[in-house]
């Protein structure tokens, strides 16, 4: 994913709104991860998970002239994602009326943690995809796949110390990308 300026993060919020499917991808690529690890972290089930986040991107689309900014938007999913898992917990008698009300009313910080994890996962992610590509690639096998410094040299037919380098210099980058935000998370979790 290229990284967007934020008159282009608006003329693709637009064609969201404007039912263009550019626009729709834009949206679905923005936030099917942090929606997936919200969801999941209620349902404690992917494949559950994956089929509830789906559902509120249809309704989302459904709504989408009625979004006037990207953060009702994203409000709005992050509810509706929120009150379906409750309601899917309850259908499937895991939880009773009562022990869900009683649950998310005493655990309203938790939900709200996991809001913030979400969002937090989905600026990582995005931070991630606007590395260059060599620094991105060391980057997601050493985290992702667990593999060592000599296992990502020979797969990407580079030295040991390029390996090193690409791998500081990525995490460089991430670090100044992230800060700020992470910082304001920071900040928030003392007034909750």
């Amino acid at each position: 994913m290229q990284k967007l300026n934020s008159s282009d993060n608006a003329q693709l919020f637009h064609s969201f709104t404007s039912g263009e499917e550019q626009g729709f991808d834009y949206i679905y690529l923005e936030f099917y991860r942090p929606l997936m690890f919200f969801a999941n972290k209620i349902l404690h089930d992917g494949e559950r998970a994956a089929d509830l986040v789906s559902e509120q991107f249809i309704k989302a689309w459904e709504r989408r002239s009625t979004f006037q900014t990207m953060k009702h938007l994203r409000a709005f999913l992050y509810t509706s994602t929120r009150n379906a898992a409750i309601d899917q917990l309850r259908k499937t008698k895991i939880l009773s009326l009562d022990a869900t009300a009683e649950e998310f009313t005493a655990n309203e910080k938790t939900a709200i943690e996991y809001l913030i994890q979400a969002e937090t996962y989905r600026q990582v992610y995005q931070a991630v995809e606007q590395l260059p590509p060599q620094a991105r690639e060391v980057i997601r096998l050493f985290y992702l796949l667990g593999q060592d410094y000599k296992e990502i040299a020979k797969r990407l037919n580079l030295s040991v110390n390029t390996v090193r380098v690409q791998k500081a210099r990525a995490l460089r980058i991430l670090r100044n990308s992230i800060s700020i935000f992470v910082m304001c998370c920071m900040l928030m979790s003392f007034y909750l």
